[in-house]
This record gives structure tokens, sequence and C-alpha cells, in this order.
């Protein structure tokens, strides 16, 4: 006999429930400090040496050191955290996205891209890769109008 309100039932969830990986892993492989409480989501195929050079003149230009001031997070399709954990763990005012999708890290909520948010009393900006911003400077643009809304710079 089947449960009326089975809430497990396959049909109700299209996204994974628990997170592919638990985010003391997420946060040991992270880089930087976390100084300014400020969380960076980055698509590890997108991980190379111009791209972080890139992120680091983007967090330069709102007054942001990326090895003391950040915490750099990297997510696969395969592999992601929950943001809540995180919060649990360790302080996030910030979190900016870079590629990936916001349910790599348990975000289930509509996140415009180029829109900031607020959600769990952090401040949370998603955006393109840092490969297709690098590219487009309308991208550029639009990035750099909600940093400087959400860092006041």
């Amino acid at each position: 006999m089947e449960k009326e309100n089975e809430i497990l039932h396959t049909q109700v969830f299209d996204f994974t429930i628990f997170p592919l990986e638990e985010v003391r892993e997420a946060i040991k492989n992270a880089v930087g400090s976390n100084q300014k409480k400020l969380a960076v989501v980055l698509e590890a195929s997108t991980d190379s040496k111009e791209n972080l050079e890139f992120l680091s003149k983007i967090l330069a230009a709102i007054k942001v050191d990326m090895a003391n001031d950040v915490l750099l997070l990297k997510i696969t399709p395969q592999r992601g955290f929950s943001f809540a954990e995180l919060k649990a763990l360790c302080p996030v005012e910030y979190l900016l996205g870079f590629g990936g999708h916001p349910t790599q890290c348990g975000i289930h909520a509509l996140i415009e891209p180029y829109r900031g948010t607020s959600l769990l009393n952090t401040q949370i900006l998603w955006a393109d890769s840092l490969d297709k911003i690098a590219q487009q400077q309308d991208l550029k643009k639009a990035l750099w109008l909600q940093l400087k809304e959400m860092f006041k710079a």
C-alpha cells in the first residue's frame, strides 16, 4: 500500500537532495582565508591561470584581495556542496558564483544571473563563467554594475 504523501517519490524532486560533497571537504580544498567573509564559487573547468588573474582583477576593483579576503571554492557538475552547511561552518556574508549553477551549492531558489539577491543573510551574485565574461564586454559591464552595488565600490 502506497503512502499518500510519500515525499521521497521520485517524481517530486528533480534535483539531488543531499550535497554531493561534504562541505568540510570543499572548505579543505578551498583557497584563501575569508577575511572579508566572501565566498567565491568557481567552475573547476575554468580554473586556468588567466582566469584566476582575471578574477583577481575583478576582486581588486572592489578592494578585495583574492589571497586574503575570500574563500575560493571550486565546483564541478559531479561535485558541489551545501551552502547552508558552509554558512554553519564559516562566516559568509557574500557569495559570488562564476559558472556552474547555484543548485551545485544546494541553492534551489531562483537566482537570476547578474542580479544580486539575498538568501540566508548573504548577498548572492551569480554570473557566467570567467571565460565567457572575459570575452564579452556587456557581461563585464553587467557584473561590474552589480558588484558596485553589492560592495558600494
